[in-house]
């Protein structure tokens, strides 16, 4: 399956970033880094009845998490989307070579017969 068919969930211009950044609800780079948002806390802070005392940390931690993950998969993508494409050019270089190497074996053999055929007999 081709990376190519997998769609990144961070995009500019996506309905719900868009309306973050509208509403500069989008965190910046250095909030993002203070909140730390790989820390484990975060499951029991944005559960149940804490969710209400840590609202926006934890839409701000879900927004941050969310477009390091998307930044990630689309650095994958990428390295994919590249080796796609040395992969396509390989396999054509190799169907060519195989090609060429069946027409120059047909090539030799036919003039190999023509020839043993047409020689000349010398008595």
């Amino acid at each position: 399956m081709s990376s190519s068919q997998y769609t990144i969930g961070y995009s500019p211009n996506d309905f719900f970033y868009v309306n973050a950044q509208n509403n500069n609800m989008m965190p910046t780079e250095d909030q993002c880094n203070s909140l730390q948002i790989n820390d484990p806390t975060w499951t029991t802070k944005c559960n149940g009845d804490n969710f209400m005392d840590n609202s926006l940390n934890c839409v701000n931690q879900a927004l941050c998490q969310n477009k390091a993950n998307a930044v990630n998969l689309q650095s994958v993508r990428n390295k994919n989307d590249g080796a796609d494409s040395k992969f396509l050019d390989s396999t054509s270089v190799f169907n060519k070579t195989i090609l060429n190497t069946i027409n120059l074996s047909i090539g030799i053999l036919l003039v190999g017969y023509l020839i043993y055929k047409n020689r000349v007999l010398v008595t």
